[in-house]
């Protein structure tokens, strides 16, 4: 998802990701999208806790706070852990980077991926939820 929404890390170990505000990415009214708001920030939390502390994370808890609408962008993030280890939250602050102003603040937390998920994302035997089984996608006469 997130290089659908093609976000790019700027710096992993501070949190600063970007996204573009693109057409795709807008909601009706012409502006970002809250769940692509919140897959920036996910994203943000990400980068800054693995790259710190090792190995892939799970973002558990986001507490989002919309403050105003991005209709320009790129949105940057700002982030900074709350706490010294792993487990401490998150603050990510996004940025309208044609204002200069905060449009979202969240609060964040990421754990550890558990070696289980990382082996097997979707369970034993469970498929990705978009995918066809091979019969759906051959051609029927």
């Amino acid at each position: 998802m997130r290089e659908e929404a093609r976000i790019e890390v700027i710096d992993a170990g501070d949190g600063v990701v970007q996204v573009e505000v693109t057409p795709d990415l807008r909601n009706p009214a012409g502006t970002l999208q809250g769940a692509m708001v919140a897959l920036v920030a996910e994203a943000a939390a990400e980068e800054l806790i693995a790259t710190r502390f090792g190995g892939p994370v799970v973002v558990t808890d986001l507490d989002l706070r919309y403050l105003r609408k991005v209709a320009v962008g790129p949105v940057r993030t700002r982030a900074q852990l709350l706490g010294p280890g792993p487990d401490a939250p998150l603050e990510i602050e996004l940025i309208d980077t044609s204002t200069d102003e905060i449009s979202t603040l969240v609060y964040a937390r990421a754990v550890a991926c558990p070696e289980w998920l990382r082996r097997d994302p979707f369970g034993p035997g469970r498929r990705r939820r978009h995918s066809r089984p091979e019969s759906a996608t051959t051609a029927t006469g």
